[in-house]
């Protein structure tokens, strides 16, 4: 996760203030959570009109919960899903192993993307 957030840094010239707690295995669940999650950083990094992205991510081996968010122009989640690759690159990749992804955007601006997993 760390590889991403620098790369994504590099990239797109932004900091991601970043605090992760425990590891998890990298198996098929767990890497699609990081992809989703990978994607939502590029996504705040590209929309959001801020130089800094907060990530806070826990992770286990039975249950992963990751925090993305930014203090941006925000957007309409319900309106704009399937324009900033939201529907397919994450929501439906994190509910395909069975996590769950919720965003927050209040209108006043920002937005917060939590995502998470649990083993069954």
């Amino acid at each position: 996760m760390e590889g991403v957030c620098d790369e994504i840094e590099d990239v797109y010239r932004v900091e991601i203030e970043t605090v992760i707690r425990g590891d998890a295995n990298l198996d098929h669940c767990c890497e699609s959570v990081m992809a989703a999650t990978q994607e939502t950083l590029v996504n705040a990094a590209k929309h959001s009109g801020v130089d800094k992205i907060d990530l806070y991510a826990e992770l286990d081996t039975d249950r992963i919960q990751i925090f993305v968010k930014d203090r941006g122009v925000g957007f309409d989640p319900d309106t704009s899903a399937t324009g900033r690759g939201i529907d397919h690159g994450l929501i439906q990749r994190v509910q395909a192993v069975g996590g769950a992804v919720t965003i927050s955007a209040p209108p006043e601006g920002g937005t917060e993307v939590a995502i998470s997993w649990e083993a069954t």
